[in-house]
């Protein structure tokens, strides 16, 4: 996790300057994370899940496929 928090403490998106599948792939780890409460020494983690959150596609796609479990 350590080398996740450093790369996204410079950098908005895992692969270019706007999200891509690598950001699909990494979301779902990052967000168990953060829902275990685990992701405390890690902010910029926190806020790439914010970001993610935050994009219309992310809110588009739980409205089609509802909310899901971290466990």
């Amino acid at each position: 996790m350590r080398y996740v928090e450093s790369y996204l403490a410079h950098h908005t998106w895992f692969a270019g300057e706007q999200p891509t599948g690598a950001d699909v792939q990494m979301i779902f780890p990052l967000e168990s994370l953060v829902a275990s409460g685990n992701a405390k020494d890690f902010p910029a983690i926190r806020e790439y899940v914010k970001r993610v959150h935050a994009r219309p596609a992310y809110k588009q796609a739980l409205e089609k496929g509802g909310e899901y479990a971290y466990a």
